[in-house]
């Protein structure tokens, strides 16, 4: 299980642009989806919900307020993470947390340079 798992971090990248011929399927985003639902939070709360946005002229319009990256546009989906808001018990409201793309590379993975283990990582007594 470790070494699977430091595989996958090896493989952890950013993606910039996605290929836009190619759509992620229904199941394996409801897949993904289901893993973040049940994942664990403090006082198991669970206190997010996901908009999954598919529809382009959406992806155009979200686009400039996130920085005009082009992941946004060029996903298959744009995944909205929304928290509830802090001391708020009401669960209607909600607060942007983060925006996830998730689609297809449109470019193979450039080697990444990362900073050594003993660079990033510091133990204190």
């Amino acid at each position: 299980m470790q070494n699977d798992f430091m595989k996958a971090m090896d493989f952890r990248h950013a993606c910039k642009l996605f290929d836009e011929t190619k759509k992620i399927p229904d199941e394996t985003m409801r897949y993904i989806l289901e893993a973040g639902r049940k994942s664990p939070s403090s006082f198991g709360q669970e206190g997010w919900k996901f908009l999954v946005i598919t529809n382009e002229a959406l992806k155009a319009k979200l686009r400039p307020v996130c920085w005009d990256q082009p992941q946004i546009t060029s996903c298959s989906h744009l995944v909205v993470i929304l928290v509830e808001e802090i001391l708020q018990l009401d669960t209607s409201k909600y607060q942007v947390a983060v925006l996830v793309p998730f689609g297809y590379r449109a470019n193979p993975q450039s080697e990444q340079i990362r900073r050594p283990f003993d660079e990033v990582v510091e133990f204190i007594d």
